[in-house]
């Protein structure tokens, strides 16, 4: 059924291509890792599918490039008389550009859906993001950062606050984990400089050194034009190797394209309710608004729980989405969406 009050609406959905995005960095990087930092960006056929189904239900939806820039003067010109919505359907604030859309939008007195910019910048930053959680009194693992070609660390050396024991792992401090990480990520403190170098050699960037916790993930989700507690979804995610069907606790390059994937919702009421103040604390404080993820590590034996980081972008269709919204909202994921994004004009 179209909705009739949608009249004199518009969405703008901002994206930025993957093809002129490898085109731009193809001088600073190999092709390969060009092609990697290129799958950060949503595919133009899974944005034409988010616009037609926008476009059934009635709201006028443009899909617009970012360098676009004589288009968005026109949008501009021409707002007095529609009322706008910009969407960043993008990631990023280092070497992607689409997280400043709202930043731009506000200049402009224009709505935006998604958060802000600042926070989609900690959201790629994961050091930055422990950093804000140790302010408020939520846990984390215990953190380090190794500073690309500086050779050292901050803030500590890991043998002020590591054991020889313990058991730690290292990733990209700005991409997802299984973008660089060799087959050493998870070492100790014998190996760590030599491991770490190897990383940040190979991706070029800074390397987050964390306790290792045995355990397993949870994804906490949340799409939803204001906040509400019963529909900050807490699910379990269980990797398995597809060829062994054996569970995978963390992913590395080689065996990306052997993973899949089971999504339950998690049922331990104690972690969750615990979880759940702590996402409301990172709401109120990163201003946090209309949809986001958040990973978490639990202890095996589900006494403890840590938050890892902070996701803003807009992976919309996957399946972690998906049963989010099934569970939660009873829902498909893009009717959770367009509820959302009309009840945000």
């Amino acid at each position: 059924m179209i909705n009739h009050s949608l009249k004199n609406k518009k969405l703008i959905i901002c994206y930025e291509s993957r093809e002129k995005f490898k085109e731009s960095i193809k001088k600073e990087v190999d092709k390969n890792t060009a092609e990697s930092w290129s799958k950060f960006l949503i595919d133009h056929k899974s944005i034409e599918s988010i616009k037609n189904f926008l476009v059934r239900k009635g709201l006028d939806t443009e899909v617009l490039e970012l360098d676009n820039i004589e288009r968005f003067k026109k949008i501009i010109d021409a707002k007095g008389s529609i009322d706008l919505l910009l969407w960043n359907i993008s990631d990023g604030c280092d070497i992607y550009k689409g997280s400043y859309v709202p930043s731009f939008a506000k200049l402009l007195n224009i709505k935006f859906f998604g958060s802000e910019t600042y926070a989609q910048y900690i959201a790629q930053d994961k050091f930055k993001f422990v950093s804000i959680c140790e302010h408020l009194d939520i846990s984390v693992p215990k953190s380090i950062l190794y500073l690309y070609r500086q050779n050292n660390y901050l803030p500590q050396k890991p043998t002020d606050i590591f054991s020889k024991q313990q058991f730690l792992f290292i990733k990209p401090n700005i991409f997802d984990n299984n973008i660089g990480i060799l087959e050493n990520a998870k070492t100790n403190i014998n190996n760590l400089n030599n491991n770490v170098e190897e990383l940040s050699n190979k991706i070029e960037s800074d390397v987050l050194v964390q306790e290792y916790i045995d355990g397993f993930d949870l994804r906490v989700c949340f799409i939803g034009d204001k906040v509400d507690i019963n529909k900050i979804g807490v699910l379990k995610i269980e990797k398995y190797n597809i060829e062994t069907n054996g569970s995978i606790d963390f992913i590395n390059e080689s065996e990306a394209n052997k993973i899949d994937f089971k999504v339950t919702k998690y049922t331990n009421s104690a972690i969750c309710n615990n979880i759940v103040a702590d996402v409301i604390k990172l709401i109120n404080s990163l201003h946090l608004k209309d949809y986001f993820a958040f990973d978490v590590r639990v202890s095996k034996d589900e006494t403890k729980y840590y938050f890892i980081e902070l996701n803003t972008a807009p992976f919309i269709i996957n399946r972690t989405m998906d049963a989010y919204a099934q569970l939660f909202y009873d829902k498909t994921i893009s009717k959770v969406f367009y509820d959302t994004i009309v009840n945000s004009f």
